[in-house]
């Protein structure tokens, strides 16, 4: 069932999903699906920072598959902003074995989302992938898990008013990370993409410890869009890698990436719930097509 959260435009974001729907169901397999819905030269921004043709793209994907070959998809939440599809999933799947580093067997849980610009004929004409199975890897799954505070009726207005407050404490000189979290409501949750679930302080805890790998880390806002109580930020990244990330120790290396915040506010203006997407160490076993 699609979600009733709808604008006047919506209606090629909804025939998007719904033929993704209908090709996974058919094929079983969410990379052909995909890759069955991108239009002639539609592009694709990944999360080493590259913006890539589908065939490219295809290739990030198959990695993955080689890694987790029994990996699945479940879709949380879609929505359909500004005649946009943003979809939340969440991936499953177990380590096949002779990957060096990671042990055989080991199971995985990882949160992505996609955000994808269609055209009137439901193909995709342009994809931003915060999809990021390995993400696990590199910060595995502590076991935190908060309680979920309900929807209090808060609507577009308050949206808006959040990511103001994000910007406020920005320019007044908070990083933005801090600014993000400093918002979070005091019943709030906050999804990491390993699958932990906490408030505010696990936002600051992730980035603390990429900051360790990547200690002069910096971000940048690329698109922002809203949609009824919720505010999706897109963002770049980069960083000198002088410290380790997960198994990865320092390359010295910058590395490039994109990312992705999705916040829901309630009638406070305060984040009620925030997910983040973010790939520090992508650059690292899929190098960007120009060094940095």
């Amino acid at each position: 069932m699609l979600p009733e959260r709808e604008s006047a435009d919506d209606a090629p974001g909804r025939l998007l999903y719904q033929r993704f729907i209908a090709g996974v169901e058919e094929s079983r397999d969410v990379l052909s699906a995909v890759t069955a819905l991108m239009a002639p030269g539609g592009l694709v921004h990944v999360q080493n920072g590259d913006v890539v043709p589908r065939t490219v793209a295809e290739r990030h994907a198959i990695m993955m598959q080689a890694i987790l070959p029994d990996m699945t998809l479940a879709v949380d939440d879609v929505f359909f902003p500004d005649g946009l599809m943003v979809m939340q999933v969440r991936f499953f799947g177990s380590v096949r074995p002779g990957i060096p580093h990671l042990p055989p067997g080991m199971e995985v849980v990882s949160l992505g989302c996609v955000v994808a610009r269609p055209n009137t004929e439901g193909l995709i004409e342009e994809m931003w992938s915060q999809v990021n199975p390995g993400f696990p890897f590199s910060y595995p799954r502590t076991g935190v898990n908060s309680p979920v505070p309900q929807p209090d009726g808060a609507g577009p207005e308050h949206a808006r008013a959040l990511y103001e407050d994000w910007l406020r404490r920005a320019n007044a000189g908070t990083d933005f990370i801090r600014a993000v979290s400093g918002t979070v409501a005091p019943n709030g949750a906050v999804y990491l993409g390993n699958g932990d679930v906490g408030g505010g302080q696990v936002l600051e805890g992730l980035f603390a410890r990429i900051a360790q790998g990547l200690p002069d880390i910096s971000l940048e806002i690329d698109k922002v869009i809203f949609s009824g109580d919720r505010v999706v930020v897109l963002f770049t990244m980069s960083g000198t890698h002088l410290g380790p990330i997960g198994v990865w120790p320092a390359s010295g290396r910058t590395l490039p990436s994109t990312g992705a915040l999705i916040a829901r506010a309630n009638r406070q203006s305060q984040a009620s719930e925030l997910w983040t997407y973010v790939a520090p160490g992508y650059a690292i076993t899929l190098p960007p097509t120009a060094p940095r």
